[in-house]
Formats: structure tokens, C-alpha cells, sequence
């Protein structure tokens, strides 16, 4: 009660200058973060300048806040800690924080485990939601062990495609940034084989067919009706064309010429068939420099 009372006085009066050693500065994590002290407005100040920018950190101060006298208290509603913590967490993903994220996430998996049964099928979606959460923090923060074995959790318990494809991307990204070069052309690969028709092995004749076609078709369409394509919609094609991109790239590195350049003209065609999205101009860019 009292914690909440202070919540409510600070939001009242516009002002966050306190924390759990009474009024200094906190330093949350590994230091990646600092919490900063927000003053009430000074006589004669513009709230419409700065305003909105304060209650944000008013929010964000009294949210951290709030989780750390919580979690310090002995609790038997272990769901809730999940739930606090998730989102304490998440929000300090938003805001770049990720040292902290880290260390509110873990606290949610601790209070998950204490709940009975498994919570991949008693809690699904919070556990969905939190081990993706926290892969995509750990991988980010280059603790690639913990990240890959997150990684994988998910991977194992997820439900659908749809709900994997998020921490596919964190992992290949993760690879790129360990230069796994090969390990994540590979992963692409099988991802965009789980999203679309994708051919095991390319031939000769299948890349020279794919050069005459889409030769004839630029030769034959202008700038302008290529530009006029609609807007692509399928959310699986979308995918694919991001996870072709990364293949691209890694292909490209680790010399794999026949596998890049098929992944090109893959993308092209999804282009000229599906519609434009963002990920058109790479496989154009990657198209050029063919």
C-alpha cells in the first residue's frame, strides 16, 4: 500500500526524485543503464515543450521502481512476478537497456519454474513471450551460449512457424555477428524451405533459364511499369524475401556463388509474381552487381 501511494503522489506531482536509497541515482544491471532523476517543471516552463517527454520518464522510473521493492518482498504469486518482471523487461528492451532487461527477464524464468505443471502448455503465450524475450536480449548481447540454448527452447516448444520466426532471425543474426557464415546460410535456407517452395540443389540449366527470363522481362518492361508493381501482401513471401536477403549476403561471404545468385533470382521472380516490398531493391542491388 504504501508502495503504491508513493506511486501515486509521484504521478500526481510530476516528479520521480526518489529510488530505493531515498533519493540518489540507481544503477540497475551492469551498469548499461542509469536511471535518471526527473524534476518537477521549473516556475514559468512550458509543459507542452518537455512535458510528455517527462511523464515518460516518470513512467519508466516508477516502473523499474516498482520491480525492485516487489521483488525484494517474498511472494506466493509467482505468476504475477512473471508477469511483472516480462514486462519491466520489456520495456527496458524498448529503451535499449539491455543489461537490465537481462536481469528482469531472468527474474520472470525463476518465477515461472516455480509454478507447477509445464508452463509451455499451462502458460503458453507468456512463455512464448518471455524465452523469445530473452534469446533475443542475450544473443544481442553477445552471451551466444545462453542465447542459442534460449534459442532453441523456443524453437523446440513453439507451436507454429509464425511464432519461431522471430527467434530464427535473432539466431541468424547472431551467427552473422560470430562470422558463422556457412551455419547461418544453412539456417536461412531451411527457414525459407519451411515458409515457400524452395528447390534442395540449384542446376546449371535452372540458374541459365532464370537469366534469359528475367533479361527478356527488363528488356521488355520500363522503369515505370515495374515501379507500378503493387504492394506485396503475403506475409510468408515477405518473410521469405527478408530470410533470402540474409542468405544472399552469407552466401556472398563465404563464396558461394551458385547459391547466392539463385536466391536472387528466386526473389525476383517473387517480385515480379507477389509485388514490390522493401526487401525488392536488395535482390535488384544484388541483381546488379550479377
Amino acid at each position: 500500500k504504501c508502495l503504491l501511494r508513493l506511486v501515486s503522489f509521484a504521478q500526481q506531482n510530476g516528479s520521480a526524485a526518489f529510488d530505493a536509497d531515498h533519493g540518489h541515482e540507481s544503477e540497475y544491471g551492469n551498469g548499461s543503464m542509469m536511471l535518471s532523476i526527473v524534476l518537477p517543471d521549473e516556475p514559468g516552463t512550458s509543459r507542452s515543450m518537455h512535458g510528455d517527454k517527462q511523464q515518460r520518464q516518470v513512467d519508466d522510473n516508477l516502473i523499474f521502481l516498482a520491480a525492485d521493492h516487489l521483488n525484494a518482498v517474498p511472494m506466493k504469486d509467482h505468476l504475477s512476478l512473471v508477469h511483472l518482471n516480462l514486462q519491466v523487461g520489456e520495456r527496458a528492451i524498448r529503451i535499449a537497456a539491455k543489461g537490465p532487461a537481462s536481469l528482469y527477464l531472468q527474474l520472470a524464468s525463476n518465477a515461472l519454474r516455480k509454478l507447477r505443471g509445464d508452463p509451455w502448455t499451462e502458460h503458453y503465450d507468456t512463455a512464448l513471450r518471455l524465452y523469445r524475450a530473452r534469446a533475443d536480449v542475450e544473443l544481442s548481447s553477445g552471451n551466444y551460449e545462453l542465447g542459442y540454448r534460449l534459442g532453441q527452447e523456443v524453437l523446440e516448444n513453439a507451436k507454429s512457424l509464425a511464432d519461431k520466426i522471430s527467434t530464427y532471425r535473432s539466431i541468424s543474426m547472431a551467427m552473422t555477428f560470430e562470422s558463422r557464415h556457412q551455419d547461418c546460410l544453412e539456417l536461412c535456407t531451411r527457414v525459407v524451405r519451411l515458409l515457400v517452395p524452395y528447390p534442395s540443389k540449384f542446376q546449371l540449366g535452372y540458374i541459365v533459364k532464370q537469366i534469359v527470363g528475367i533479361r527478356r522481362y527488363f528488356r521488355k518492361t520500363s522503369d515505370e511499369r515495374f515501379l507500378m508493381l503493387p504492394p506485396m501482401k503475403k506475409a510468408n513471401i515477405i518473410t521469405s524475401m527478408k530470410f533470402l536477403s540474409q542468405l544472399i549476403l552469407r552466401a556472398f561471404i563465404a563464396h558461394k556463388t551458385q547459391d547466392w545468385v539463385a536466391a536472387m533470382f528466386v526473389m525476383i521472380n517473387f517480385t515480379i509474381k507477389y509485388g514490390i516490398c522493401e526487401d525488392s531493391a536488395f535482390a535488384l542491388a544484388s541483381y546488379g552487381v550479377f
